[in-house]
């Protein structure tokens, strides 16, 4: 008899009773090996051995690095997916233990995720789901944080879970345990990474995941942090659908989601920039962008601006992205925008990223566009310093962003007509007119800035040598 196969004869009993303690003395990479051989070999056998196996699997594989290196090696992945497969349907500890495991080597090995796709995993934990995530809320748990690393930033794990019915399972667990805080929060996450694909947006929106996350959130965003920020990261993402849109809005995810940025905002980053983010993507239908002004959400973005946007340029470019689509045709808003200092957080921002991050200038420049149709806040603009601002984002990248250009001389162009012409310097129009002279078809939306500033015609700026 081969050593190997003596230990596991010897050891299988203990692994039965005590994984805890059989995975004190383990580590070494014959031991690592042994734990899979001894899965491998009566995991699909003995229920009790596969299911304190996976809990000796997630011991060691916390332990350190090394281990979860040699157990990746030795084929943890197949063996936990085999043992789960034979016994997760019919026993609630398996299951349980089992997309623990899952989610724990996923989340300390970044490669296990390709390896437990392979392995039939996303199957596994949707079949397992199906059976006991409705009974019992520690299995509905462990399988949505199987999910959520099953599938965060995986296309063909999103697309083999969204296959295997995963989007109906955890609608309906997701709905079922809106009571329990903590499966609430990892619901929602689960509800983020897999409305990623978009068959699974559909799927969700058609299961009832709309509903059950507008619940949830409704229920504990305000009290705990971690709801408020999964669950607006799940309304981001289900609202790039435009029907899932329609149904968040009508069962209120609008004024759930305004609600928890309110709360959150000026304490925790996480939930500005998920509740910016949803609140973006609502906001394109128009009868959200009525009802999110409504309730709060012009000066809830305007608070989350000026509260992170210059010390994190990704809040402060999902909130540029909150502030036009609220503003976009829609003059209340525009009007709580201002009121809500949003032209100081704006030149705020845009002086802090504008000469960094094209994007940045970019939206605050269409931004600017959008508000400074409006003849008081156009001259609130010019009062903060926008001019500027834009002037000097204008002179960095106009020699490679044409969008930036065109929509930085149309800014201007507003904030001209509204008498803000003596904030520009002679350098300042200079700028401009290097820019309206290298777009000639940006003339006519260009025309007020040249009159008002050099007082010749648009030919002249066109015809004058260059210096």
């Amino acid at each position: 008899m081969e050593p190997l196969e003596k230990w596991l004869q010897d050891e299988v009993g203990l692994i039965m009773n005590d994984a805890v303690e059989l995975t004190r003395n383990l580590g070494s990479a014959d031991k690592c090996e042994a734990v899979c051989a001894a899965l491998r070999r009566w995991g699909t056998e003995r229920v009790a051995v596969a299911e304190a196996g996976c809990k000796a699997v997630l011991n060691m594989a916390k332990s350190s690095t090394e281990n979860q290196e040699r157990l990746i090696s030795a084929g943890v992945c197949e063996v936990v997916c085999a043992s789960l497969a034979q016994h997760g349907k019919m026993h609630a500890g398996v299951a349980k233990q089992g997309c623990r495991t899952i989610a724990s080597l996923i989340t300390e090995h970044n490669g296990s995720q390709d390896r437990f796709g392979s392995a039939g995993a996303c199957v596994v934990v949707c079949e397992i789901l199906s059976r006991w995530g409705m009974e019992w809320a520690s299995v509905a748990l462990s399988g949505f944080n199987a999910i959520s690393n099953l599938a965060s930033n995986h296309a063909e794990n999103q697309r083999r879970l969204g296959a295997a019915g995963a989007c109906e399972t955890a609608s309906a667990m997701l709905a079922r345990w809106s009571s329990d805080v903590k499966v609430s929060e990892f619901g929602c996450w689960a509800m983020g990474s897999l409305s990623c694909n978009p068959e699974n947006r559909n799927r969700l929106g058609v299961a009832g995941a709309c509903e059950a996350v507008n619940t949830v959130l409704s229920c504990w965003g305000v009290e705990r942090v971690g709801v408020a920020e999964q669950g607006c990261l799940a309304v981001a993402n289900l609202s790039i659908m435009e029907e899932n849109c329609k149904r968040l809005g009508s069962v209120g995810a609008c004024e759930a989601v305004v609600a928890v940025l309110t709360r959150w905002e000026a304490e925790h980053v996480g939930v500005s920039y998920a509740g910016c983010l949803a609140v973006t993507n609502l906001a394109v239908l128009n009868q959200n962008r009525e009802r999110l002004g409504s309730v709060g959400a012009c000066e809830a973005v305007v608070a989350a601006l000026i509260q992170w946007g210059e010390g994190r340029m990704d809040v402060a470019m999902r909130a540029l992205r909150a502030v036009g689509n609220l503003a976009s045709h829609h003059t209340e808003n525009m009007v709580r925008l201002c009121m809500a200092d949003v032209c100081e957080g704006l030149r705020a921002v845009l002086t802090r990223w504008g000469m960094e991050q094209v994007t940045v200038a970019w939206l605050g420049c269409r931004i600017i566009v959008e508000l400074a149709r409006d003849t008081e806040i156009c001259v609130r603009l010019g009062a903060v310093g926008i001019c500027e601002v834009v002037c000097e984002m204008l002179m960095h990248w106009g020699t490679e962003q044409t969008d930036v250009v065109e929509c930085g001389c149309m800014a201007i162009s507003l904030i001209v007509d509204a008498d803000n012409s003596a904030r520009l310097d002679a350098g300042s129009m200079s700028t401009v007119r290097t820019q309206v002279r290298r777009y000639p078809h940006m003339t006519e939306l260009s025309r007020a800035t040249c009159d008002a500033h050099v007082v010749q015609t648009i030919h002249d700026i066109f015809t004058s040598p260059d210096t």
